[in-house]
Parts: C-alpha cells; sequence; structure tokens
C-alpha cells in the first residue's frame, strides 16, 4: 500500500494481524495496538507527516518525468548553455500565521493544545526564482488588494523592502497574467541584463493558467527566452 501512495495507519497494522493470527485476535484492543507499535518502532516505521499530496500512483508521474528529462537533458548539456541562464520560477502560498499543527508536549497527554491566531487563513504568495548555478534572484510577494489601491499606491510603495523584492497586489493574492509582467520586469529583465549574447536561456515553469498564456509566451519570445513547462503533477519529482 506504501508503495501505491496510500497512508497506513497502526490500526491499518491491527485489523492485518488479527486476519494473520488468532492468538493476536483474542488480546485486548489496547494490547494490540501496543504489540503494533513495539514491532513498529524496532523496525524503524514512525509516524510521519506527508511530504506529497497526490491522486494517482506515483511510478506515473516518475515515468513521465523521466521521459521529459530525456528530452531536456541533451538541450542543458550543450556547450554554449550556461547555468546561470537555466531559470525556475514558483510559487508557494505563505500564511501570516504560521502557527505548527505540532507542538512538544509530555508524554501520555491526552489533549494537546495548539493555539492558532486570528490570520490563520490570510496569506500572501511568494513567487521564488532559482538559476542552475544557485544564484537566488529578487523573490516576489503578491498581497490581497487592487492594483492601484492603497496597499499598492502607498505601503508596497513606501516599504523599506521594496528595493530588495518585488512587491504587488491582486484581488486574490494568487499570481496571475498581469503580475506574471511585473515578475518578468522587476526579477527577470534584470538578470538577462547580465545576458551573454549567444547564450540560450531557458525558463522552466510548471503548467499553471498563467504560466501559459499567448501573451506570456509572446514576452518570452521578444526577449529572446524559450519557455519550457514541466509536465502536470510531476514538479515533486523535478
Amino acid at each position: 500500500m506504501r508503495q501505491i501512495g496510500v497512508g497506513i495507519t497502526y490500526n491499518h497494522l491491527v485489523i492485518k494481524a488479527c486476519q494473520l493470527d488468532e492468538g493476536f485476535r483474542a488480546k485486548t484492543y489496547e494490547v494490540q495496538y501496543q504489540l503494533i507499535r513495539r514491532l513498529c518502532n524496532s523496525n524503524c516505521l514512525v509516524n510521519r507527516r506527508r511530504t506529497h499530496v497526490s491522486q494517482e500512483h506515483p511510478q506515473e508521474a516518475i515515468e513521465r518525468a523521466e521521459e521529459w528529462l530525456s528530452e531536456i537533458r541533451p538541450i542543458l548539456s550543450a556547450p554554449n548553455v550556461l547555468k546561470e541562464y537555466i531559470i525556475n520560477m514558483d510559487q508557494t502560498p505563505l500564511p501570516f500565521s504560521l502557527a505548527s499543527s505540532t507542538t512538544l508536549e509530555l508524554e501520555g497527554e491526552k489533549t494537546v493544545t495548539v493555539r492558532q491566531t486570528g490570520n490563520s487563513k490570510t496569506r500572501c504568495t511568494v513567487s521564488l526564482t532559482i538559476t542552475a548555478d544557485g544564484e537566488k534572484l529578487k523573490p516576489m510577494i503578491i498581497f490581497k488588494g487592487q492594483r492601484g489601491g492603497t496597499i499598492a499606491t502607498r505601503e508596497l510603495a513606501a516599504s523599506q523592502y521594496r528595493d530588495n523584492m518585488v512587491l504587488s497586489c491582486q484581488t486574490n493574492a494568487w499570481q496571475d497574467e498581469e503580475n506574471m509582467n511585473d515578475w518578468v520586469d522587476g526579477v527577470l529583465v534584470p538578470h538577462l541584463q547580465q545576458h551573454a549574447v549567444g547564450s540560450p536561456v531557458y525558463l522552466f515553469l510548471d503548467q499553471f493558467a498563467a504560466h501559459d498564456t499567448a501573451s506570456f509566451r509572446t514576452r518570452m519570445d521578444s526577449l529572446g527566452v524559450t519557455l519550457k513547462l514541466i509536465p502536470g503533477k510531476c514538479t515533486w519529482v523535478l
């Protein structure tokens, strides 16, 4: 079940052990549970927080990723391709409240409370960019608000961080076609100004809608940037 990405709990193992062993089945549930826990601990099986959510067999994504890599690797390994012009950008939501869902607590405590703040559902979006030689380019942060509203024209325009990152507003704090142009102007173009003549530029993005509009592709063509879209549901592999 783990090989196909299905989550497993101690209770799954208790049920399986009951099916396999009549003597185990005769024990109380508390004893069964403790025996399974000790068995898991002695075999280095521990509860882990998930690192990836998928609705398909992991091997399917791996196979698509490998097929895509077989096409991309020869392109990127060409002698005239410089690592500083192999670029990857992606977005991630950033909640204003970073309260953890886990905490240190006394062993055996039956109730473990973790308080949340009033901003637990309020967030911005951060667009992060890196090159193949490891250089991190200027980050972009998108806050909830109108492009010409108070936040954009007063607060962000006066921010002490405006020279170190691109600050933008969008109605839902999402990356969209309009603020993709802000990213191009504030992050990509300054990096390309150091561009060595004759060295191609490759930009890798996932298949998010704002990354694959006609206007964005036209803008990339005008800058001499080759846009490569990562196959759907393969980002976690690649």
